[in-house]
């Protein structure tokens, strides 16, 4: 069919370039997905390494003044 070849260029050019736009999302959704996990892990990271202030609710008990009498 000489009329196909044109058409099936025009659908060839669509076809490229729907993946292409595909694979350019994918990989920035994955970085900043992976940014943001490791965000998430620094943020933990910190946080466990890092002397809690306060007193534990034992302690809070134990230290709160009571009923005088």
């Amino acid at each position: 069919m000489p009329g196909a070849g044109p058409r099936r260029r025009a659908l060839s050019g669509v076809e490229e370039r729907y993946p292409r736009a595909l694979w350019a999302r994918s990989i920035i959704h994955i970085a900043v997905g992976h940014v943001f996990a490791a965000f998430v892990h620094l943020l933990s990271g910190v946080g466990a390494q890092r002397p809690r202030r306060g007193l534990s609710p034992a302690g809070a008990r134990a230290a709160a003044p009571g009923p005088q009498g």
